[in-house]
């Protein structure tokens, strides 16, 4: 009963119908059991009679092959008794089979299978409560064979989506067919590995109708977030207007927070309420609103750490944390480096070179997947002819192996503008917070007074953008209070 209970729960239906089947074999209510599936009709076989045996419906023997054949062309299930007496059947004669129920399953036109079962021990005609149990048995094959379906149709996106054949992201794969209807879940790794690729995925798997809902936390100044998160009522706050918030876009569908850890300490509370109860408020209302959404978070940061120095909550961490995927850096699964990279050029006809490949293998990607296909981009388009060279690439990785900030640094002396090389480069998340922080540090000690609005000129600015600048600061927390009073215009 326990292993039974376990196969319900684990909704594993070839297993239900192997434990319910044994339990009729040892009561000796039947004596065969068969199944065919697959492309060629497989044969799977449910019991240890020896007299059955074979790996196809071509070449099975020890079942009444003919009613099998039947019950497939005329694509009906078939009860039929007292088969040693009926002519032409020469296999239920050599057999001994006296009953049988074969039930043909077809998606459309298609047969995804066929089960079969016999008795051969027992004289007497199935009984009516035992033809239910075998229809019963044929229902639960039909929901095993149509998930089977639509598992090999999810597994075949998976590999066209997240792209891999490193044990990692075969793992991973497995991993999202079981972790898909799971809420909430929290998905750890580094920049550019792909976080919001896979929840995009869970949220396509979960069979959610709802939308995929980005909170983009980066992107939301602290005095908003509540407001863009819950919604608001208009005349809430000055300028305020009638609003439903992410989270009422989300409902029914998935609610995804691409970086968890940023999301200001006093909404907190107020999420973590949510997340544990489905209700929320929007701003300015007292009436409780139900949001029915999974909720997927995603960080590149240790969050236990942010708990540690009273960034984050516990609680909320504890409760988000329960079920959690570690995304790999790309370095530690060099396979999936070749595998992206020719599923990449094959999509835009080009190939790479033995060497090209080596050279792009041999790299660690401190910017893991993100950094591959811009890699493959800027090849792509460098390239004189449809096939990728090692010298396409050294020129692109020595540009890469350089500092980071200093090729900002050295744009923004060319005369290249903030806006351009700083601001969007932040937006695309190739630039973090912290780089950014760096970049201001490095550019104020070049002033003589340190203060941010000699920085337009070193920006390449016009006066009338200063108002502009401070703005994308504070917008974004790249200006800390204190920094702000230290260096007063």
């Amino acid at each position: 009963m326990e292993t039974l209970r376990d196969a319900l729960e684990s909704a594993d239906f070839l297993k239900i119908l192997e434990i319910i089947l044994k339990d009729l074999f040892e009561n000796e209510i039947i004596d065969g059991a068969v199944y065919f599936s697959g492309e060629n009709l497989e044969v799977k076989i449910l019991n240890d009679d020896l007299r059955i045996s074979g790996n196809t419906i071509e070449d099975i023997e020890g079942i009444a092959k003919s009613f099998v054949e039947k019950a497939k062309n005329e694509r009906k299930e078939i009860f039929e008794d007292n088969l040693v007496l009926r002519r032409g059947s020469k296999s239920s004669i050599w057999y001994k089979i006296k009953s049988i129920y074969i039930c043909p399953v077809f998606d459309g036109e298609k047969l995804l299978g066929i089960l079969y079962i016999d008795r051969i021990r027992s004289e007497e005609k199935f009984s009516s409560s035992e033809k239910l149990w075998l229809k019963f048995l044929s229902n639960i094959f039909q929901v095993y064979l149509s998930l089977s379906k639509d598992k090999k149709i999810m597994e075949s996106l998976q590999k066209d989506i997240w792209i891999g054949s490193s044990k990692f992201s075969c793992d991973l794969r497995d991993k999202m067919r079981k972790y898909s209807s799971l809420s909430p879940l929290l998905i750890t790794g580094e920049t550019g590995t792909g976080k919001g690729l896979l929840a995009e995925l869970l949220h396509k798997f979960s069979g959610r109708s709802g939308k995929f809902i980005t909170v983009s936390l980066p992107s939301f100044p602290e005095t908003l977030f509540e407001a863009e998160l819950f919604g608001c009522r208009k005349g809430a706050y000055t300028g305020a207007i009638e609003r439903n918030g992410l989270v009422g876009e989300a409902n029914g569908g998935t609610l995804f927070f691409d970086e968890i850890s940023e999301i200001p300490l006093a909404v907190q509370a107020k999420l973590l309420r949510f997340i544990e109860t489905g209700l929320y408020k929007k701003l300015g209302e007292d009436k409780e609103i139900k949001s029915n959404c999974k909720i997927i978070c995603a960080t590149n940061k240790n969050i236990l750490k942010e708990v540690e120095i009273g960034n984050f909550r516990r609680d909320l961490y504890f409760r988000i944390s329960a079920y959690s995927i570690e995304i790999i850096p790309l370095r530690e699964r060099k396979e999936d480096i070749e595998d992206i990279t020719k599923y990449y050029l094959k999509r835009n006809n080009y190939s790479i070179s033995k060497e090209g490949m080596e050279f792009l293998i041999n790299y660690d990607f401190p910017g893991n997947v993100r950094e591959l296909q811009n890699i493959l981009s800027r090849a792509v388009l460098e390239a004189k002819s449809g096939t990728i060279e090692i010298s396409n690439l050294k020129n692109l990785f020595i540009q890469k192996k350089e500092n980071k900030i200093e090729i900002i640094l050295e744009k923004l002396k060319n005369g290249e503008n903030f806006w351009k090389v700083v601001k969007d480069e932040f937006l695309k998340k190739n630039l973090n917070r912290s780089e950014v922080k760096e970049i201001l540090r490095i550019c104020l000690e070049k002033t003589k007074s340190g203060k941010y609005k000699e920085l337009l000129k070193i920006f390449n600015l016009k006066e009338e953008e200063y108002h502009n600048f401070m703005s994308f600061l504070h917008k974004y927390n790249i200006l800390e209070k204190n920094e702000e009073k230290n260096r007063k215009v």
